[in-house]
């Protein structure tokens, strides 16, 4: 049986060495050709930037090592490894990306361990070359160093078990690594069980390389096919959700508010003179204020409400279970955080925004268009009467006229400077 286990890893060394050397170079010319041409307008370059140099790193590194006998030790061995290690390091980098973990203590914890990996291996080989250390340093190193984003791969239960097979495999192979470190410790173990756990580490090497790039692209493919989901639903500019993504879900949050009996407001907001701005500053810094607008409004509203940039300068604000009092502190607050925004480009510029609301129990003919429509009302009131302020759409207020007419209803306004009024028209 032992035999047999054998013959499977019997392997010239060099032979191996070359097949991880092309193989790492393949890789490398591969993922570019791949990132740069089919998914280079993805916003997953940092990880394929990563596993680039990782793949370029590795092929580097087997180049040096199979050179062992023509190039000086400091070459061949230290910089060999060092390359070795440098390569894995990146590698996890770019699992640890793709897997989307945004702990920062994992990052810091994984590149102690490959610096510590590195200053160890290049001090056992400068002052003790022929200690055990030496020899088991490199695949401990590279064990420490695939355990986080095996460990973290292995975790990811939100996405199935995609993930957690390739956490599982890259957490086999490197565990088939640490046998050829205890070999280094152990002594006399005999021929065949040096050469039989030699042959299983070089063939380890060889099946992390070829499963990674396949683990790398299926990833990436997935992450790919994620983030262009999330583009077909959101605005570019700003990150908000877009006009038919805010309108599929508004319809959602209508039909249980109906079916609750509770109340749910919309807000339209408007900047105010926003033409005037693009002519005097530029397009450019138009964007620059849509986008201050966008991030205030994500940063201001609850888990549960919904945003959206409508067109334009045109922003849309769905609030469920709202009331009068709750509606007047997100408006409040939106005006406040709008009339401290900063532009480093100019530090002196302001602006501030009008808003029509609709507010109210929705009915069983109600529909979001109904109420986006006397929310949009009150803001054409808003921005006849002197913008910067908030109008509420009433019904059984005092009639105001509007070129805007539905369903037949008087249409009335009640009006809130409320905090944040910088009477600027």
């Amino acid at each position: 049986m032992f035999n047999s286990l054998l013959l499977l890893v019997s392997i010239d060394v060099k032979s191996i060495l070359a097949v991880l050397f092309w193989g790492n170079l393949a890789a490398f010319f591969l993922i570019i050709s791949y990132q740069y041409t089919g998914a280079k307008f993805l916003q997953s370059q940092k990880p394929a930037q990563n596993y680039i140099l990782a793949k370029l790193f590795q092929a580097a590194a087997h180049f040096f090592l199979l050179s062992g006998n023509s190039l000086p030790d400091i070459l061949s061995v230290n910089l060999g490894n060092s390359l070795l290690l440098t390569g894995f390091y990146m590698e996890a980098l770019a699992l640890l990306r793709i897997a989307q973990n945004r702990d920062q203590k994992l990052y810091a914890a994984l590149k102690a361990v490959f610096i510590t990996g590195l200053a160890l291996f290049n001090s056992v080989e400068l002052f003790w070359p022929d200690s055990s250390i030496r020899v088991a340093a490199p695949f401990v190193c590279i064990f420490f160093i695939l355990m986080p984003p095996g460990i973290k791969l292995l975790a990811y239960a939100r996405t199935g078990g995609f993930k957690q097979t390739i956490g599982i495999f890259y957490l086999f192979f490197a565990l088939l690594l640490l046998p050829r470190a205890v070999l280094a410790f152990s002594g006399n173990s005999g021929a065949l069980i040096h050469t039989f756990i030699l042959s299983l580490t070089l063939v380890s090497l060889v099946m992390l390389m070829i499963f990674g790039l396949s683990a790398y692209l299926l990833l990436m493919k997935e992450l790919a096919h994620k983030e262009i989901a999330q583009l077909a639903v959101t605005d570019s500019l700003t990150g908000l959700s877009n006009r038919k993504s805010f309108l599929d879900a508004a319809e959602a949050v209508f039909e249980r508010h109906k079916t609750n009996k509770t109340s749910l407001t919309v807000l339209f907001m408007d900047i105010d003179h926003f033409k005037q701005i693009n002519d005097t500053h530029g397009h450019s810094f138009g964007d620059e204020v849509l986008v201050k607008l966008g991030a205030t409004i994500r940063n201001t509203l609850r888990g549960g409400d919904l945003s959206c940039r409508y067109g334009g300068e045109e922003f849309l604000i769905l609030l469920p279970n709202t009331n009068l009092e709750n509606f007047k502190v997100v408006t409040q607050r939106i005006r406040k955080s709008i009339a401290i925004a900063a532009f480093e480009r100019k530090p002196g510029f302001s602006f501030t925004v009008s808003i029509g609301v609709m507010s109210g129990i929705p009915v069983v003919e109600d529909t979001p268009a109904f109420y986006l429509e006397k929310a949009d009302e009150a803001l054409y009131h808003a921005k006849n009467t002197g913008r910067d302020k908030v109008v509420e759409y009433q019904a059984d207020l005092v009639d105001w006229e509007s070129p805007r007419q539905s369903r037949g209803d008087s249409q009335s306004t009640k009006q809130y400077s409320g905090a944040g009024d910088t009477g600027r028209r």
